[in-house]
């Protein structure tokens, strides 16, 4: 009988210390598993961190957006109460019957304030008449303000005969 050689074949054997064993093929084991899937958690960590970064960019700007529409709409608001507003102001003061009649008011109104206790006026007033009130008898002075609605109106339609005034 032959006495077997209790050497192996195995490559192993042959390297040289210090050297990293050959890689096994076949099924990779439960470490180099872990470490695979480590790595693919975290590139997955990664992509969704990016996500978020893009979709957080996406949303400001969407904001900065439409905070901009916004700003755009209401100037366009402003621009077109103004325009409004100074074509209503030009409608009035093309409108005689509207001047006369805001007239009519102001002196109606003048009439009601002076049916109220004046203290400029009222004799137990020790101070007196104040200097605005001075002030504002002299310039009541320039303008007729007896005249009432019913005389504005009456006097109105006497232009308006007289065709010294259109009407509408």
């Amino acid at each position: 009988m032959v006495l077997k050689n209790n050497t192996n074949n195995n490559n192993n054997e042959k390297r040289k210390p210090g050297r990293p064993k050959s890689v096994k093929r076949g099924r990779p084991s439960k470490q180099e598993l872990l470490v695979r899937q480590q790595q693919q958690e975290q590139q997955l960590q990664l992509q969704l961190q990016e996500q978020k970064k893009q979709l957080r960019e996406q949303l400001r700007q969407l904001r900065e957006q439409r905070q901009q529409q916004e700003q755009q709409r209401l100037q366009e608001l402003k621009q077109r109460l103004e325009q409004l507003h100074q074509q209503q102001q030009q409608e009035i003061m093309d409108n005689p019957l509207f001047l006369l009649s805001s007239v009519a008011v102001s002196v109606q109104e003048k009439e009601n304030r002076s049916c109220k206790r004046n203290l400029d006026e009222d004799p137990d007033n020790e101070a007196g008449p104040s200097a605005k009130k001075m002030a504002k008898d002299l310039t009541d002075q320039d303008l007729d303000t007896s005249m009432s609605l019913e005389t504005v109106e009456t006097w109105h339609r006497k232009k308006l005969e007289d065709g010294e005034i259109k009407g509408d």
